[in-house]
């Protein structure tokens, strides 16, 4: 495991720090949402209260903490597997947040988390508004995964992708040029 972490490093490192991101939103969300190092003051306290969680569901965690605690979103669908573990990661980095656990609501959805294609991406589109967040988890698990990924980042609703090896991250932003980005995270 460490040498394939070693790796996918040693692979993207050309792709940390946000270089390449000519974009300063872009660059902006890269470097101080994705690649953000500096412990947050949740950060030990929700790896205390779930220690039998390995390292690479931490670090989702923490990343889906950072993206909360960015866009403050009013409305999060989360159709993950372990969807009340990143919940908790969720609701510390945005209070206001509503969690909902299926697509059954009425409202569109600021986030959005799903980790395959049991929903048609049709329906997952229907719920997001301009400006919404889809992110999908574990888009290199296997073929399925990586095609589905695939036909998410080559929609023509999708401006914004990022390629976060263990996730991905695509943004509706229909006043953007389409753009993909690979990053080392």
């Amino acid at each position: 495991m460490i040498f394939q972490r070693f790796f996918v490093w040693l692979k993207r490192c050309t792709h940390s720090r946000g270089f390449g991101v000519q974009s300063p939103n872009d660059y902006r969300f890269v470097r101080y949402v994705i690649n953000e190092h500096y412990p947050y003051y949740a950060y030990s306290e929700l790896k205390k209260t779930n220690p039998e969680y390995g390292w690479l569901y931490h670090k989702l965690g923490r990343l889906y903490f950072r993206i909360a605690n960015h866009c403050q979103p009013k409305t999060v669908i989360n159709l993950l597997s372990e969807a009340d573990f990143y919940d908790q990661y969720i609701r510390r980095g945005c209070l206001k947040a509503q969690i909902y656990p299926d697509v059954n609501i009425s409202d569109k959805a600021d986030i959005i988390l799903i980790s395959d294609n049991s929903i048609p991406l049709a329906d997952i589109f229907g719920l997001m508004h301009p400006h919404s967040m889809l992110i999908v988890e574990g888009i290199k698990k296997n073929k399925q995964a990586k095609q589905f990924w695939n036909t998410i980042t080559e929609s023509e609703c999708v401006k914004i992708s990022f390629d976060l090896y263990y996730a991905g991250v695509a943004l509706l932003d229909e006043k953007r040029y389409k753009q993909h980005y690979k990053i080392n995270f």
